[in-house]
C-alpha cells in the first residue's frame, strides 16, 4: 500500500489496484531508483489521464500533482482531485499561485509530480519537447528530478500492456551550473529531463 498521510488517496489506489491492472496490465521497472525520502520532483511523459495513478502505484509514494484548472470547474471533480493531492494550474500562463504551491510541496519534503510536456500527448507516441516550468520549480527548490517513462506502444486503448520505467535520479547539480545564465540553465535542464525520459521510453516494454 502507498505510504501516504492522505488516507483517501492511499485507499483509493489500494482498492482500485486490481482494476488498474485490468485496464492496463502493467509492469514496473527500476523501482530501486526511487529515493527513500522526499523533497524532489517526479517527471514523466504524459500519454493518458490515468498516468498519475500508475506512477503513484509504481512508486508507492504520496505524490502531489498539478492539474489543468478547467478540471476544477466541476465541483465534484474538484473535490475528488483535491482529495487526490492535485491542485489547479492555468496552462500556457505564468500561474504564480500554482507555482508557489508546487514549490511549497517540495520544500516541505513532499514529492511533486510533473508532466513536462504540459498536456496529454495525443499526436505522437514518443515524448515531446518539455516546457520550462519544471526547470523553474527545480531551481527554486534546489531539488533533483526522478525521470519516469510510460510506454504503451499500442496506443491508448484499454486492456493493452503498459510499462512504467523509473530512471536514475538526476541531482540538482547535473541540471544547473553557475557557469550558465538562468535562461540557458532552464533550457538545458528541461531538455536534459525530457531526454532522460525519452531514453527510458525507448527501452520499450520490459
Amino acid at each position: 500500500m502507498i505510504k501516504s498521510k492522505n488516507k483517501f488517496a492511499k485507499w483509493f489506489i489500494f482498492i482500485n489496484t486490481p482494476l488498474m491492472h485490468l485496464l492496463h496490465p502493467v509492469k514496473f521497472v527500476g523501482v530501486e531508483n526511487i529515493p527513500e525520502g522526499g523533497g524532489y520532483i517526479v517527471a514523466a511523459n504524459h500519454i493518458s489521464i490515468l498516468d498519475p495513478f500508475y506512477v503513484a502505484l509504481g512508486s508507492q509514494k504520496e505524490l502531489f500533482y498539478m492539474a489543468k484548472s478547467d478540471l476544477f470547474k466541476n465541483k465534484i471533480m474538484a473535490a475528488f482531485l483535491t482529495k487526490m493531492n492535485a491542485f489547479p494550474v492555468k496552462r500556457d500562463s505564468y500561474d504564480i499561485t500554482s507555482l508557489k504551491k508546487a514549490i511549497s510541496v517540495v520544500q516541505s519534503g513532499g514529492i511533486l509530480g510533473i508532466f513536462p510536456e504540459g498536456r496529454v500527448n495525443l499526436n505522437s507516441d514518443n515524448p515531446q519537447q518539455s516546457k520550462q516550468g519544471i526547470a523553474l520549480i527545480a531551481d527554486k527548490c534546489k531539488c533533483g528530478v526522478l525521470p519516469v517513462s510510460l510506454y504503451n506502444r499500442t496506443g491508448r486503448r484499454l486492456f493493452t500492456r503498459l510499462t512504467v520505467r523509473f530512471g536514475e535520479f538526476i541531482p540538482y547539480e547535473q541540471l544547473f551550473s553557475p557557469e550558465r545564465g538562468r535562461k540557458e540553465n532552464y533550457t538545458f535542464a528541461s531538455d536534459h529531463i525530457i531526454e532522460k525520459i525519452t531514453e527510458l521510453w525507448e527501452n520499450g516494454h520490459a
